[in-house]
């Protein structure tokens, strides 16, 4: 449910985009691979914006890797209103918990109205801490031409609360 309850709903195209794919598996932890994950949840994410009306297209629909120049393309060659990448955290040593949410470096004010309303969704909907809304020169939200955010669902590799989550329908 990344956009739906942000106030955007103008938005009339939204291009979706699971991270990672096919050779790619992204991070892995507690039986659970990133790419299988954002998948699933980019695909309900997907039907419910079309069940409120929402014209939506997926960078992938199934378990391939498409290039990050790519991703953006795609976003840019519908003409889509906002752009969403979707991700799984990890990281090395004692598992971290949490949810944060990436917007480019220099974002649009609407980048930053729609990263920051996606991390408030996701908070108040899974209740894990919340790491904030931050910056970073991540390609796909670079070499976008609409709002753009990146969304860091939950660790991984941390299996209560966060993968429990992740792995949950």
């Amino acid at each position: 449910t990344l956009l739906i309850g942000t106030g955007h709903a103008d938005a009339q195209t939204v291009v979706i985009d699971p991270g990672h794919g096919g050779g790619d598996p992204g991070a892995v932890g507690c039986s659970l691979q990133e790419a299988d994950v954002v998948l699933d949840v980019s695909t309900q994410a997907g039907e419910l914006l079309r069940d409120a009306g929402i014209t939506v297209h997926l960078t992938r629909t199934d378990d391939r890797f498409i290039e990050l120049g790519a991703r953006s393309s795609f976003a840019n060659s519908r003409g889509a209103d906002r752009f969403m990448s979707v991700h799984a955290n990890a990281n090395e040593g004692t598992p971290a918990t949490g949810t944060e949410t990436f917007v480019y470096t220099s974002p649009s004010a609407a980048s930053v109205t729609l990263g920051q309303a996606v991390q408030d969704d996701l908070i108040a909907t899974w209740g894990l801490r919340d790491r904030g809304l931050k910056m970073a020169n991540f390609s796909v939200i670079r070499n976008t031409t609409m709002p753009a955010a990146l969304a860091e669902l939950a660790f991984i590799n941390r299996c209560d609360p966060d993968a429990g989550l992740l792995g949950s329908a």
